[in-house]
């Protein structure tokens, strides 16, 4: 059985998506918020528990596409293709593939495998791009398509490489 850590449930209940309401509505609650006279086609901005459970409902649908396997996969074909460049994956990539992963456990545990599969290739396609990037010394401000989940891991990794390679003492500081 699948044990979700601290931050999968966390990123569940408080990130935030996009629905649209698909019928009119006098009052809803929401995740603390009471909306009133809700017409069909009205957007709001609430929690992905929240909308999942409007969306289960008939109440809404999402707004925007969510990551699927389909898009796992063509992310993968992607970033193999790209040999040296990071390539663009969609806002909170990471978040976005952990619920995956949870619907297709409660969903679709069939798709599993090939949809793991793909993100780990495209995360350790990634990790290798990004490992390179760290040893040139390049400045994050020059990383094309780097998410804001891989920052932190990028500026962690550099800082190791850095502190590594002037252990080894074959990096000059510049000093001459």
């Amino acid at each position: 059985m699948h044990k979700e850590s601290l931050r999968d449930v966390l990123d569940y209940e408080i990130s935030e998506v996009r629905v649209t309401i698909i019928r009119e509505l006098q009052r809803l609650s929401v995740a603390g918020k009471t909306y009133e006279n809700l017409k069909s086609g009205e957007t709001l901005i609430i929690p992905y528990w929240a909308a999942s459970r409007l969306v289960e409902a008939g109440i809404a649908q999402y707004s925007d596409r969510l990551l699927d396997s389909a898009i796992v996969a063509q992310l993968a074909w992607r970033e193999r293709r790209s040999v040296t460049e990071l390539t663009e994956l969609p806002p909170k990539f990471y978040s976005e593939a952990r619920r995956l992963i949870r619907r297709l456990r409660e969903s679709q545990p069939e798709q599993i495998r090939m949809v793991e599969g793909n993100l780990k290739d495209i995360v350790s396609m990634r990790i290798s791009k990004l490992l390179s990037y760290a040893s040139k010394g390049i400045p994050i401000n020059r990383i094309k398509n780097i998410v804001d989940e891989e920052i932190s891991l990028y500026l962690e990794v550099k800082k190791l490489l850095e502190a590594w390679l002037h252990g080894l003492e074959i990096m000059g500081d510049g000093d001459g």
